[in-house]
């Protein structure tokens, strides 16, 4: 968790900012006085999948829910999965469905030629600011990569072997307005991005981990 302060220009009041960005279980109490507060983060990206020789695949994990007490939950995204990304979450799913933010898009399939020999692999999906991990095969050009915070991790396949997908990324909300009670204390949860399929030795990009910020003028 971190702190910050930022001054209201041409006024006296200034944005007070704290971020969680370590998995797990974390509280936040509401300063006195205080009865509005500015969510923004995402939940945990899925992991990328890995393609082995001829037909073996294993699908990425799903990230893990990003939320704020019963006030606002921030799905994570789907892993990679044999012939498809991993999906994204829908920001309409949200309260009010309008969030602030663009929910995470699914993992990309790319078609590549490697040994003369075709597969797809593919990049994480985005979430908010935040970028997929690239997709790669496994061997020289093995450079696949993690997803940043809230996105997805790329796919990654052995020369020969099955397509891979990338994991979607996490739902994003961007200083998303919320009412809450001064002095209670609020239970968040961070999720855990979801680890990349592994198979012949062969192991997907992990999802990146959720975060939350919360702002409010004081």
């Amino acid at each position: 968790m971190t702190t910050g302060v930022k001054t209201y220009l041409g006024g006296g009041k200034k944005l007070k900012r704290v971020m969680y960005t370590v998995p797990g279980s974390h509280t936040f109490t509401v300063p006195a006085g205080i009865t509005e507060l500015l969510i923004t983060g995402g939940g945990a990206g899925g992991g990328g999948g890995a393609g082995g020789v001829t037909t073996s695949y294993a699908n990425g994990n799903a990230g893990g829910t990003t939320s704020f007490g019963s006030i606002l939950t921030l799905s994570g995204g789907g892993g990679g999965r044999a012939g498809t990304g991993g999906a994204g979450i829908d920001r309409a799913s949200l309260v009010g469905g309008e969030p602030g933010g663009p929910g995470g898009q699914g993992g990309q399939v790319s078609m590549q030629t490697w040994s003369n020999a075709a597969f797809g692999v593919g990049n994480g999906g985005d979430s908010g600011p935040y970028r997929g991990g690239y997709g790669s095969v496994y061997g020289p050009a093995h450079i696949h990569k993690d997803g940043a915070r809230c996105a997805g991790g790329g796919g990654c396949a052995q020369a020969n072997g099955t397509h891979a997908t990338g994991g979607g990324g996490g739902n994003y909300v961007h200083q998303l307005p919320v009412t809450v009670t001064p002095t209670s204390t609020i239970a968040i949860t961070i999720g855990a991005g979801g680890a990349g399929g592994s198979v012949s030795g062969v192991v997907g990009g992990k999802g990146g981990d959720g975060i939350l910020i919360i702002e409010w003028w004081e």
